[in-house]
Order: structure tokens, then C-alpha cells, then sequence
């Protein structure tokens, strides 16, 4: 094969851009304006920097830059922003080209890219999905309350905290004194407003100190720590 096919099967495949030691584009492929939304003229000579999108922190070029610098090849995946504002991935290769005066020295670099947008799409779809699915695990369908599962699994963390901070926490079971004849005299659907009601009430008084969960029926679960103990059981009683 010779140099011209390679290159040819490289444009259909590939984005490609090549820049100086300092960043300055010096060519770029047609794919590369086609993803970009730039044209060749709006890109040969700019730096390219001009693609950034702010997703990425300053140490992430900064690692980079230690790499390549260092006449290592650099791998990973990066976020541009293209002309018209929008966001795309690319899965990137910075392959560093040495001076040919045989000094060791980096004149420039080859980025090779491809473009994993799609992708990125799909995995981050597939995480709100997760997270989706986890919040209904842990919520109580009828108040939206966590519900007993995330009560049981709040307690042992709390108590895996407590064993190396040595600090206590209370909990409290609330429940509706003769929810039963409720039900059977009003129907099931006041039942559950009184729950409703009930829960939200119990709302107000969640913080990062107050955790509360339905457990089942008519029974509310409290987790509390010492300072808030009194105060929370005072607010109960006056349900």
C-alpha cells in the first residue's frame, strides 16, 4: 500500500488535525471541519484551544500536555464545542512528532480522533436510567418518602460513622393511632390522604441532620442525632 491510499483511508475514517509544538493547527482533514462546523481557513492557524468546551478541568490538558511534551503518546477522550455552540466526544490519539534534526525535540503533533458522541449519548442515558431505577428502589410510591430499604441502609451507615467518630444517633417509630378504623370506616383512598398529609408534614423537618421514611402501613421511621432529638420529638407530638 502506499502512502496516498493509507492517507485516503485514513480521511474516510478518521478525524485528523496536526498542530505545532504550540498548538497551532497547521492542517486538519475534512472530517475534522465536517464534526467541528469550522472551515479549513477558520481553523489553519488558530490554536486549538478553539475547540475547548469547558467540560474538562485545567489539569486534564495539563496531564496531556506533560504527556506529549514528554514525547509519549497520549490516549483518552475528550469534549470539543463545536462552531454553532454545541458539544461532541471524540476518542483521541496525540501521537508527538520529532524534529528531524535528531535533537529529540517535539516540533508538533498528530491527533487522530474518532467520533464517540453516540456513545456518550447512550452511557449517559443508561446513568439517568440507573438513577432512575434507584430512586424508585429507595422511595415510597404513595408520600415519596425513602421508603424501609433506604431507612435500613441509612442506618448502617450511620452506624459504621458512629463506630469511628463515637457519635450517637436516635430513632423514633411513628405511627397513626387507629388508622385501621380509619380505613374501614372512611375507605382506603382517605387512608392514604391522611398519609399523604402526614408526610408532608413530616417534610418540613427533614434536614441533613433528620432522616424519615415510610416503613410500611401506617408506620414512619425517624433517624435523628442527639441535638435534634428533643426538638423533632416535641414537633411529633403535636401531630
Amino acid at each position: 500500500m502506499n502512502d496516498k491510499f493509507i492517507r485516503y483511508a485514513l480521511d474516510n475514517s478518521a478525524i485528523v488535525a496536526m498542530t505545532d509544538s504550540k498548538g497551532t493547527i497547521t492542517f486538519v482533514n475534512q472530517k475534522f471541519c465536517e464534526i467541528s462546523g469550522y472551515g479549513e481557513k477558520e481553523l489553519i492557524g488558530f490554536n486549538h484551544r478553539i475547540l475547548r468546551s469547558g467540560i474538562h478541568h485545567k489539569e486534564f490538558f495539563l496531564q496531556m500536555y506533560r504527556t506529549i511534551s514528554a514525547g509519549h503518546i497520549w490516549h483518552g477522550e475528550i469534549c470539543n464545542r463545536k462552531k454553532d455552540g454545541s458539544l461532541y466526544w471524540v476518542d483521541t490519539t496525540i501521537v508527538p512528532h520529532f524534529a528531524e534534526s535528531g535533537t529529540g525535540m517535539v516540533d508538533g503533533y498528530v491527533a487522530i480522533r474518532f467520533d464517540i458522541s453516540t456513545r456518550k449519548d447512550l452511557e449517559k442515558e443508561l446513568q439517568i436510567n440507573i438513577s432512575n431505577l434507584e430512586l424508585t428502589a429507595n422511595t415510597d410510591f404513595l408520600t415519596d418518602l425513602p421508603n424501609r430499604r433506604l431507612f435500613c441502609k441509612h442506618i448502617e451507615e450511620l452506624i459504621k460513622q458512629s463506630s469511628k467518630k463515637s457519635e450517637t444517633f436516635h430513632i423514633a417509630i411513628l405511627d397513626i393511632d387507629m388508622f385501621k378504623e380509619i380505613n374501614d370506616s372512611f375507605g382506603h383512598e382517605i387512608g392514604d390522604y391522611l398519609l399523604k398529609i402526614i408526610a408532608s408534614r413530616l417534610k418540613s423537618i427533614v434536614s441533613d441532620r433528620v432522616f424519615i421514611a415510610r416503613l410500611g402501613g401506617d408506620e414512619f421511621g425517624i433517624i435523628l442525632n442527639k441535638k435534634q432529638a428533643s426538638k423533632i420529638l416535641n414537633f411529633v407530638k403535636k401531630f
